[in-house]
């Protein structure tokens, strides 16, 4: 098992369909099946595609096609809400508010604070918050196109996102500060540092009462029953495999389920995966299981439950730990777009920005990827006939610009440059 953590550089977005609309709703985390992409890409970028006569085709197959399991990313410190929870529906007084009644154990239909009704939890992502972020297209002179106004949601910047992989393969230990891209939109959306550390498989949890199996989705799940249909449960066939029980002795008593329809995007194909009807994370099953072990429990703990589990599907905890609400998601409020030039570049021609601007992403690129500028770099650039047209003080700017370590500033600059009319 390796824990994987992602910084993200720039805001990312892991669209929940892909239907044309001028508002895209966004995923709160990154889904498994994106990770898993973002991962692929990353090596196709170090050893080339996959294709049937490359060397490293197999280990390509083995790795992301094989049985390693890749799990979302999630905010630091967030977490779903279990649907097996309840809440009071028409809370007067901060402890109404406060109360979580588990239905598991306490078969109520009241709040234990005013006595009036409760409602189940839905299963939202706490601790974690998404922004909208709205842009316009342009024409073909680059300018606002009439009509052409869209919004995205999307996850912060500087957002740090932890998630788990399930499997080993000798790629995965270079994972260490590697740039890769999630989410949509990479062009300008979705860069993050990646890196890879080896760590502890979550375990399950004590049986609290004689037989009692207790699963909650960590990720969606996708069940067939044995006509090949959905259903809102895991299979009691592949479960009494993974316990190594029979049938028989495994009763589902309670089921806190809701459905959710996932779609996605094959980026190798271009083309549109399949929608699937699938529980949503914090779906939560209780069994009553004969004869049921700690070891059985932990063994089932160590496997995903369902189909497509490689993508990021069918995670599950097993007898987990009473559920606490994390800490709402802060909200920064936007910063200044720092600066690296007080505005004489702007008044260079148009080719003349555009010839700088291409300068400063190769700058920019240095940096991301964490490597050194070359000593006569800026000197030899700077000492160029284009240059020598310049006046001191867009001389001055342009050297800054070429020896800075600000990634945003960098962005703001170039996109100001090339934007200006």
């Amino acid at each position: 098992m390796r824990r994987l953590h992602v910084r993200l550089m720039q805001p990312a977005s892991a669209a929940r369909n892909r239907d044309a609309a001028f508002h895209t709703a966004a995923f709160p985390y990154v889904p498994g099946w994106v990770v898993r992409g973002a991962l692929a890409s990353a090596w196709v970028r170090e050893f080339g595609p996959p294709e049937p006569a490359s060397a490293r085709r197999a280990a390509f197959i083995a790795l992301f096609e094989g049985t390693v399991r890749f799990g979302p990313l999630l905010p630091r410190g967030a977490s779903f809400e279990p649907l097996s929870l309840a809440r009071c529906k028409y809370p007067q007084s901060p402890d109404c508010r406060s109360v979580l009644v588990d239905l598991i154990t306490d078969d109520t239909d009241e709040c234990p604070s005013c006595h009036r009704g409760i409602e189940q939890l839905k299963g939202a992502l706490r601790g974690s918050s998404l922004r909208e972020r709205t842009r316009v297209a342009l024409d073909e002179h680059e300018t606002a196109r009439d009509g052409a106004m869209f919004t995205r949601e999307e996850i912060p910047a500087e957002s740090d996102l932890d998630g788990w992989i399930d499997g080993e393969h000798d790629w995965l230990a270079s994972v260490e500060e590697m740039p890769i891209w999630v989410g949509g939109r990479r062009s300008t959306s979705g860069k993050g540092i990646a890196s890879c550390s080896s760590g502890s498989a979550p375990d399950a949890g004590p049986i609290t009462q004689p037989g009692r199996l207790v699963i909650r989705c960590a990720t969606p799940l996708i069940s067939l029953d044995t006509t090949g249909r959905p259903q809102l449960q895991p299979s009691t066939r592949e479960l009494a495999a993974r316990l190594g029980v029979d049938e028989g002795s495994i009763e589902l008593e309670r089921r806190f389920a809701r459905p959710v329809v996932i779609g996605g995007w094959h980026q190798a194909s271009g083309l549109p995966k399949p929608r699937e009807l699938a529980a949503v994370p914090g779906s939560t099953f209780v069994y009553h299981v004969e004869g049921l072990t700690d070891r059985q429990c932990s063994s089932l703990a160590a496997h995903g439950l369902g189909h497509r589990t490689r993508e990021g599907f069918g995670w599950i905890e097993v007898n987990p730990a009473p559920w606490v609400a994390p800490e709402p998601a802060v909200v920064s409020t936007p910063r200044a777009a720092p600066r690296l030039a007080s505005g004489a570049l702007l008044e260079l021609p148009l080719a003349d920005r555009r010839w700088v601007a291409d300068f400063i992403d190769d700058r920019r690129r240095e940096v991301e990827l964490r490597r050194e500028a070359q000593p006569d770099g800026p000197q030899s650039v700077l000492q160029t006939d284009r240059v020598a047209g310049f006046d001191t003080r867009q001389r001055v700017e342009f050297e800054a610009a070429l020896r800075s370590d600000d990634l945003t500033a960098l962005k703001v600059l170039a996109a100001q440059l090339r934007e200006a009319r």
